[in-house]
């Protein structure tokens, strides 16, 4: 009976170190084949432990044992015999780059940073080294320290037009957009031909907000590539920021033309279309977003809900993305009840508080109980924002705005009208941050000294609904009377709903709040950047979506001051007296 030894036979054992044992007393080619013919990894990690036990000292031999392993596309099991190579021989810069290139192939980044740093003690002047550092860096989000080393090597070469560009991307990260710009000047300038700078610098100055140079750069790009869908997408998104809305379709129909599986173009041309109000394709195209982020619920894709009456299934409505898009899209909840044995609503657990005096007929679940709740191959699911598309929404029919339809509990209105009562004045519920960081929040954030200036309008109080990281900013003000907190006895957001309901008004950016007081039916004032989200469409005062609220804009990007200017007059104007400015009524 032949013993079995490490998943091979006691027989290929004496065959491995016979080779091993010739290999170390002629290491030639010959042998060296003959031994790597024995590839599986058991085997090889035997080779490895033999040769151990034999106290090889020799780095050269490890190593030319490494190279027809990773040709052979046995990346793991070469690793060792690489590792002892450089343990042998520390300062063999051939042995440590090949290490490095096999840990870059096995995705061990770390590795592969410290086998670098390894080299640069060697030869601390090699601008490809130093730019090798500064990309591994970069890959690690370490944008700082990659953008010293890439200057570094352009130290050593100057007239390198990557090192250049690869600069300008990590200072672009930390949004030294200046710098970045001048850098990717200098790539161009060492290599007009190469039209892949012009794009990058079309983004680089695009994030500097000068759209019109941006373009240029663009469309100089687009010159010798006419088909890439990529610049397309760009010119999209260039387009759009300049209101330019026909080009900025034209442009995403282009990239998807030539790329159809093109997700991010059929998203941004599904909210263009939302944006000028062309609702019909618009939600065609925004069932793009889903492919998103379609790992979130990959699951439940085979069951998805198309409209369809479901006699004797459940229909599991999930709330996306934000707190105020559940809030503006759980209006469509109603339409659901004869459509399905039972309704779930599965949303932001802040929410389900209020919701739930609301939709009585709904179950609410939050996100953290989904996965014990989900029979994904028996019930039938719909995520909320494909509402609209599935009840054909456009400008006519969107439902419950006719008055509220978020309802607030009597005993948590009273609660906080007792409160309330006791403050005199003209009160106004204000928001100036989003509370969590987005790609939009510094776009749609206002300067808290802005809405500060509004407290000293006469008889004007302030009530902040300001919650998260952004409320400690009250803290920096100087100490005034007309500014009010409650957020420390806020516990949901069935109290700020009680807490706005008992106000005059709310004056908020594009938050969450703004969402809840158009939908408790409260007169909101909404502040808007020049470009604002799609679902505030263009050049319109009111929202179609919610009757009582009036929209700020933005006459141009980065310019709060003719905003503001604008609700101080309206402001002063209409509070002398403590008297509500309004009846909460449809604006017209």
């Amino acid at each position: 009976m032949v013993t079995v030894f490490k998943n091979y036979t006691l027989w290929q054992k004496v065959e491995i170190e016979t080779q091993v044992d010739a290999l170390i007393r002629q290491p030639d080619n010959n042998h060296l084949y003959a031994l790597i013919s024995f590839y599986e990894k058991a085997q090889l990690d035997y080779v490895f432990d033999y040769m151990m036990q034999k106290q090889v000292n020799n780095a050269e031999l490890f190593y030319r044992i490494a190279l027809p392993l990773l040709k052979l596309n046995k990346t793991d099991e070469s690793v060792n015999f690489l590792l002892e190579s450089t343990r042998i021989c520390p300062n063999n810069v051939n042995y440590l780059q090949v290490l490095a290139g096999t840990y870059f192939k096995l995705e061990n980044i770390d590795e592969v940073l410290n086998c670098y740093l390894q080299i640069r003690k060697l030869t601390p002047n090699d601008p490809f080294l130093l730019n090798n550092i500064g990309a591994i860096l970069q890959r690690q989000e370490k944008y700082t320290e990659a953008s010293e080393y890439f200057s570094e090597a352009i130290k050593f070469s100057p007239d390198n037009p990557f090192f250049h560009a690869n600069l300008a991307s990590t200072l672009e990260q930390i949004e030294e957009y200046e710098q970045a710009y001048n850098n990717m000047l200098e790539a161009i300038k060492l290599d007009p031909d190469n039209e892949s700078f012009y794009s990058r610098v079309g983004t680089i100055v695009a994030r500097r907000g000068n759209y019109k140079e941006a373009l240029e750069y663009f469309l100089k790009a687009l010159d010798s590539h006419p088909e890439s869908p990529e610049l397309h997408f760009n010119l999209g998104i260039i387009y759009s920021k300049l209101r330019e809305y026909r080009l900025s379709a034209a442009n995403y129909r282009k990239a998807i033309g030539i790329n159809k599986e093109f997700v991010a173009a059929h998203y941004n041309l599904a909210t263009l279309l939302l944006t000028v109000g062309s609702f019909n394709e618009g939600w065609q195209e925004y069932e793009w977003r889903i492919r998103r982020n379609i790992n979130d619920y990959y699951q439940i894709i085979p069951r998805y809900w198309n409209g369809e009456d479901l006699k004797e299934e459940s229909l599991y409505v999930y709330a996306e993305q934000g707190l105020g898009d559940t809030i503006q899209f759980c209006r469509y909840l109603p339409l659901l009840r004869e459509k399905a044995k039972e309704i779930i609503f599965i949303c932001q657990e802040d929410l389900i508080r209020l919701l739930k005096n609301t939709y009585s007929f709904a179950r609410f679940l939050p996100f953290n109980e989904v996965n014990n709740e989900i029979n994904p191959e028996q019930d039938r699911h719909v995520f909320l924002l494909s509402l609209p598309k599935i009840f054909n929404t456009d400008l006519n029919n969107i439902p419950a705005v006719k008055g509220p339809y978020i309802k607030i509990s009597d005993e948590l209105k009273n609660k906080w009208a007792k409160k309330i009562k006791l403050i005199n004045g003209f009160k106004i519920g204000f928001v100036w941050e989003p509370k969590t960081e987005s790609e939009t929040h510094k776009l749609r954030s206002v300067p808290l000294e802005d809405f500060y200036n509004l407290s000293k309008i006469e008889r004007v109080v302030l009530i902040n609904l300001q919650k998260g990281g952004p409320e400690k900013q009250l803290n920096n003000l100087p100490a005034n009377k007309k500014i009010i907190n409650f957020t420390n006895e806020i516990k949901d957001f069935a109290d700020t709903a009680a807490i706005i309901k008992n106000l005059d008004l709310v004056i908020s950016i594009d938050s969450s709040v703004a969402h809840l007081a158009g939908a408790i039916g409260k007169q909101v004032w909404v502040i808007l950047p020049y470009n604002s989200d799609w679902r505030w469409l263009l050049e319109r005062n009111n929202s179609p979506w919610y009757p009582t609220m009036k929209l700020f804009r933005q006459e141009e990007p980065d310019n709060w001051d003719s905003v503001f200017a604008k609700i101080e007059k309206e402001l002063k104007n209409n509070t002398r007296s403590a008297r509500p400015l309004f009846s909460d009524k449809r604006i017209n």
